[in-house]
Parts: structure tokens; sequence; C-alpha cells
């Protein structure tokens, strides 16, 4: 499997995972990982967010700050995630988590581009 080509719709994934539609984000290619979380806790039967976050071995704030798209769920939970939905294959998770990484990365790099521009900007207007 070519860990390169990465998963961009649920038509990519391996005949044997299956992704619940309503968890995948079509637009950014990915699990929609806060809906996938909800999920996870669900299934655990746990309703207090400090009980769930002691389930995921994580402070409450950090789970508060995930939450609030303060902060991005670690990989450590994106693999606890993804062994719930039944990716037991390593391959098939690296290729989620990679392609995610390639976006977050491009992300960034459009990020910095654009401050540099704005400072240029604004080095050029005297501001």
């Amino acid at each position: 499997m070519n860990l390169n080509a990465g998963i961009h719709t649920l038509d990519d994934l391996p005949e044997d995972v299956q992704i619940p539609p309503e968890l995948w984000d079509g637009e950014r290619g990915s699990i929609s990982w806060l809906l996938a979380l909800d999920r996870l806790k669900q299934s655990t039967g746990i309703v207090e967010e400090k009980e769930f976050a002691n389930y995921l071995n994580i402070p409450s704030s950090t789970l508060s700050d995930v939450r609030r798209g303060k902060m991005e769920i670690n990989p450590r939970i994106k693999c606890q995630i993804l062994n719930f939905l039944g990716f037991h294959s390593l391959t098939t998770v690296m290729q989620l988590l990679l392609n995610e990484e390639r976006a977050a990365a491009l992300k960034r790099t459009i990020q910095r581009q654009a401050k540099k521009i704005a400072a240029s900007n604004a080095a050029k207007n005297g501001d």
C-alpha cells in the first residue's frame, strides 16, 4: 500500500475499513475528529467531561481547549479514536494521519507566508 497516496475520500479506504459517513469531513478529506471524539465518549457511557478527560489520560483543560478549537487532538488520542472506529491496520492509520499532517503543514506554510507578506506590506506603507 502506498502511504504517499493518502486518503482523500471514503472511497479511498480499504474495503475492510468502514467510517460512518457522518464522521467524515469531505472538505478536509479526513475524519471529523470532534464528532468521532463525541462518539467515543458516548460509547464509554461517561457523561462528565472531567471523567472523560481522565479516561483519555489528558487534563480536562486540554479537552476543553480541543473542543473550543484552540488545540488539535494529539496523535495518541487520534489513535484511540481510530481504534474505537475499528482501524486495526497500522498502514491505514498511518495513511490517515500522514495525509492530515501534510494538510496541516501546508496550512502552516500558507499562514507563515501570509504573515511575511503582511509584514512586507506594512514596511512598504510605513505602518
